[in-house]
């Protein structure tokens, strides 16, 4: 279902005593009528996440947090919040200047989904459940006059 749930181990209760240890081994009648609690809890969640681009110029991908992620793939990424970029190209020319940077951003989740158009394309990416996010390059070209 796209979410990767990571537990531990916290701790034990048995007649009413808990245990609070890293490993444990209970020896129990095994004509017992008491209930034996294991407590687990959730630390975080890897969830499923696919970049797809549209219109790239070449090589262009993601960066979140510093890891470069390629579009047109799939990652099982930790849940968090996450600094974006979404890289884009830049040329510099005599006669003149050009740049492929993302012109609309859209964000799909299970909740629903989220569009945000240039310049308001997010600087952040909050992961806390599966996603696609699916960039839409666009050309921007910049003339000298002669």
């Amino acid at each position: 279902n796209g979410i990767i749930k990571y537990y531990t181990f916290k701790n034990m209760t048995y007649r009413g005593k808990t245990y609070v240890t890293y490993s444990a081994i209970l020896f129990a009648p095994p004509n017992t009528s008491e209930t034996l609690y294991i407590n687990y809890v959730n630390e975080y969640n890897y969830y499923y996440v696919t970049f797809k681009d549209y219109n790239p110029p070449g090589q262009v991908y993601v960066i979140l947090n510093g890891t470069v992620y390629n579009y047109n793939q799939s990652y099982w990424i930790m849940g968090g919040n996450y600094s974006a970029i979404y890289k884009g190209i830049v040329s510099w020319g005599t006669v003149y200047n050009y740049s492929y940077n993302v012109a609309t951003l859209q964000i799909i989740t299970p909740q629903g989904s989220q569009t945000y158009y240039f310049p308001n394309i997010p600087s952040y990416l909050y992961i806390n459940s599966p996603m696609t996010v699916i960039a839409n390059y666009s050309l921007t070209c910049y003339g000298y006059p002669l």
